[in-house]
């Protein structure tokens, strides 16, 4: 159990021969009974009259290949909602050039920096002139049923 609710584990093989990173994505169909497992405040809503909805969920943290090319990789992570018994999910992993995984690094590094006084700040770099932002590109792997076991 991972803050009330459970974590999901992924397994499966690096592309060797190559630098690469990865990022978690869930997608799932929720209700308006469904709460966010963040303490940092509850999504629960009534304004959906208990009609079903569906949600992605993306992964913060990006994964490194870094010593582990063409070898096992195992992340686990932390859906964004909590769950029930039964409740089906879809998990992918994303594949993203060097570009993309450098900024969403850099964007969970700065959510890490927020309300912590140990944590230095970090400042997101971008790729484009007078925005935040960068032009990348992310492959979606083919989908893997999960079903929560409790």
């Amino acid at each position: 159990m991972y803050g009330d609710h459970e974590g999901v584990i992924i397994n499966f093989n690096d592309i060797g021969g190559s630098e690469n990173f990865y990022r978690f994505q869930m997608n799932r169909t929720i209700d308006s009974s469904v709460y966010g497992a963040s303490n940092l405040g509850l999504v629960h809503s009534a304004c959906t009259n208990g009609a079903f909805f569906k949600i992605s969920e993306f992964g913060r943290s990006i994964y490194f290949d870094k010593g582990l090319d063409g070898q096992a990789i195992q992340f686990v992570v932390e859906p964004a909602f909590k769950h029930k018994k039964d409740d089906t999910a879809y998990v992918y992993v994303q594949s993203l050039d060097k570009n993309t995984a450098d900024f969403y690094d850099n964007i969970d590094k700065q959510k890490l920096a927020q309300l912590n006084p140990f944590v230095e700040p970090v400042f997101l770099k971008t790729k484009i002139e007078g925005c935040i932002g960068v032009f990348g590109s992310a492959v979606v792997s083919d989908s893997l049923v999960f079903v929560y076991p409790e």
